[in-house]
């Protein structure tokens, strides 16, 4: 893109059209482009899908176009958002029979999502604006410069509005398929939200702009149009990762906990025989930076004994077992999501605050740290995943201290501490 062009389109927006133009026509305009370039407007047909044919204004149709472009994303994510509804809605009635049976479809669990709405739509635009826009400079291998800064921006423009429809979603979340419809709905609007901000013609709608229009970036094979399985996919795996341990937080009957081992990945079946079985470690063990870890679960009483007569019992230690539903984490079901995104997004939330289990950590709030650490590590950054982690000896005492069947503890974080 000419700078020089650019700057004198933003220059008479701002000194003859604002107020009486909205900000793509007046740019369209100056270009002597199409007429009707609403790009602001969240409609199919808003005269902003159809690339401008190069005239006397090389520079004008540069710019034109990648407005094109980037309305072309947008419209992309709003579809493909609309779709996955169907397909999320017929799969979360199967998360409490598939992770906490013989339970009810989650409507609690969903209900705690709400009070990270705005972070679980971040959680799902970080990604899609990272892929999209991949190949611009300063996203393309892993560089943190101006166009991540720019993603970033588009993405936290809408992160205050979703996050304002948390009390009012709240407020009406009593059917399961109808909070969902609405969590989804309040995506679309989000997105319309973005739409609205970057076409606003602000100075700082006008810098994202800048970065992204930077010579011709979003012309021809610079950004990737993402298919609807693989927006619907990151939708989904966002979801789920928040909502899967949610839902094994309200199972009646176990707890979910992530075991540190305490050894480096190298050691083989370091707690076994004395405190996990080989069949728990095999389908538990995740590796998080050469650091082994298993999640594993509580479930009733630690000890099992048998009367034996004369008053005696005898009583031999229960085995940590494996979570329901864990086997189904492989990577093809539930969005993609798998064993080792939810271990190391826990462990990684625990580092973060300092190897504490502070339930308070679970971000609500997102800052531009946050947007990093979701643009680097999607659901594994710190602050997403809500599972414990703590040492053997740490929740095999607490689970010690049960001494009735079903669930335990207190507190969010048992069985640790």
């Amino acid at each position: 893109m000419c700078p020089a062009a650019w700057d004198a389109a933003v220059a008479n927006w701002k000194n003859t059209d604002a107020g009486r133009l909205a900000f793509p026509a007046s740019v369209s305009n100056f270009f002597n482009g199409p007429d009707s370039m609403q790009c602001e407007v969240a409609v199919s047909q808003n005269g902003c899908t159809s690339p401008s044919l190069c005239n006397n204004a090389p520079a004008g149709f540069l710019i034109l176009n990648s407005m094109v472009a980037l309305n072309n994303i947008i419209t992309n994510f709003y579809d493909s958002i609309v779709k996955s509804q169907a397909i999320v809605s017929d799969l979360i009635t199967d998360l409490g029979k598939t992770f906490a049976p013989p339970s009810e479809p989650p409507i609690q669990a969903l209900k705690l999502l709400l009070d990270a709405i705005g972070l679980t739509f971040v959680i799902t635009g970080a990604p899609i604006w990272n892929i999209a826009l991949r190949n611009l400079k300063g996203l393309s291998a892993g560089n943190h410069g101006t166009s991540k800064d720019a993603v970033n921006g588009a993405v936290m423009g809408a992160f205050t509005y979703v996050k304002d429809k948390q009390v009012e979603l709240k407020d009406k979340a009593e059917n399961l398929r109808t909070t969902l419809a609405d969590i989804v709905q309040t995506f679309y609007e989000g997105m319309a939200h973005t739409r609205t901000v970057l076409f606003d013609g602000s100075e700082s709608s006008i810098k994202i702009l800048s970065t992204f229009f930077d010579d011709g970036q979003l012309l021809g094979n610079a950004y990737t149009q993402m298919d609807d399985l693989s927006i619907q996919k990151i939708i989904k795996k966002s979801l789920y990762a928040s909502l899967i341990p949610l839902t094994w937080k309200q199972a009646t009957n176990f707890n979910v906990v992530v075991i540190d081992a305490d050894s480096y990945c190298d050691e083989q079946y370091p707690l076994v025989p004395s405190q996990l079985s080989q069949e728990v470690t095999d389908a538990t063990q995740v590796c998080v930076d050469n650091w082994l870890y298993y999640i594993v679960t509580t479930a009733g009483v630690p000890r099992l004994c048998t009367n034996e007569g004369g008053g005696r019992s005898d009583c031999e230690n229960k085995s940590f077992g494996i979570p329901e539903g864990l086997s189904t984490l492989d990577g093809e079901g539930w969005g993609g999501l798998t064993k080792e995104d939810l271990v190391t997004g826990a462990v990684n939330s625990w580092m973060a605050a300092g190897k504490k289990n502070d339930p308070g950590s679970i971000n609500k709030d997102v800052t531009i740290d946050t947007m990093n650490d979701i643009t680097d590590l999607n659901v594994r950054a710190p602050g997403i995943v809500n599972i414990p982690v703590c040492r053997f000896d740490e929740a095999r005492y607490n689970w010690e201290q049960l001494k009735e069947h079903g669930k335990g503890g207190g507190t969010a974080n048992w069985p640790c501490n």
